[in-house]
């Protein structure tokens, strides 16, 4: 019996830096953030006041268990097979 594989075309180039960081909802514990997507791109990685804190195959997270009143630095870097973008500009959110 033959067997045939899907051939995934090559990554080629590096991923450009997300853009357009827009915190959707923000509450005084949470703030729902996201971020165009980035063609090439297999993956994102958020940092929370320069910190990398987690990481997602798409550029939208749910940052929870923050504190009320407090003002967060949230940027985004995408990443795939070749490496990974520059991480963005932080866009400065402060919880209610």
């Amino acid at each position: 019996m033959s067997k045939v594989y899907g051939i995934l075309p090559a990554v080629t180039v590096l991923p450009a830096t997300p853009t357009n960081l827009v915190a959707n909802v923000v509450t005084a514990v949470s703030i729902d953030l996201s971020a165009d997507e980035v063609p090439d791109a297999a993956n994102y990685t958020v940092y929370i006041n320069g910190v990398p804190s987690g990481t997602n195959t798409f550029p939208a997270f749910l940052i929870t268990d923050l504190q009320p009143g407090t003002q967060y630095a949230l940027a985004m870097q995408a990443s795939n097979a070749l490496g990974s973008s520059p991480v963005s500009a932080p866009l400065l959110v402060t919880t209610s």
